[in-house]
C-alpha cells in the first residue's frame, strides 16, 4: 500500500470518527510546514471530491441520512447506538445489509430502554 492511500484511509477514518480531518488544526498550531500543509489540504480536497463523485450506495453517511429523511429512524435513536463495525476496510458492506443492521440495532436499543 502506498503512503498516499494509507494517508487517505487514515484521514477518512479521522473524519468519520470525529467529524473533521484536523488539517486546519495543524495549520493553526503551526505543527507542520507550509509544503506539508499544502499536501494535506490537497489530499483532503481529493477526499471531498471523491465523496461527492462516489457511489452514494456505499456511503454510510448517505445511507443514514436517507433513512433519517425517510422517517425510518430518528436522531434520538441514532444517539443510542455505539460502535457499528462494518468490517475490514477492504470490502464495502452492501447497503441492504447495513440498513438491516442499523434498523436492528435501533429496535434493540429501543427495547433495552423499555426494560430499564
Amino acid at each position: 500500500m502506498g503512503y498516499r492511500k494509507l494517508l487517505k484511509d487514515y484521514m477518512r477514518h479521522i473524519e468519520a470518527a470525529i467529524g473533521t480531518d484536523l488539517v486546519e488544526l495543524a495549520t493553526l498550531t503551526n505543527a507542520m510546514g507550509k509544503r506539508d500543509i499544502g499536501e494535506l489540504r490537497a489530499i483532503a480536497a481529493e477526499l471531498k471530491r471523491e465523496s461527492f463523485n462516489g457511489n452514494p450506495a456505499h456511503s454510510y453517511n448517505h445511507m443514514v441520512q436517507s433513512l433519517l429523511l425517510q422517517g425510518r429512524i430518528t436522531v434520538d435513536q441514532l444517539g443510542n447506538i455505539e460502535g457499528i463495525d462494518p468490517g475490514d476496510g477492504d470490502e464495502a458492506l452492501p447497503e441492504e445489509t447495513f440498513q438491516r443492521i442499523l434498523l436492528t440495532l435501533i429496535d434493540y436499543s429501543a427495547a433495552a430502554k423499555e426494560v430499564e
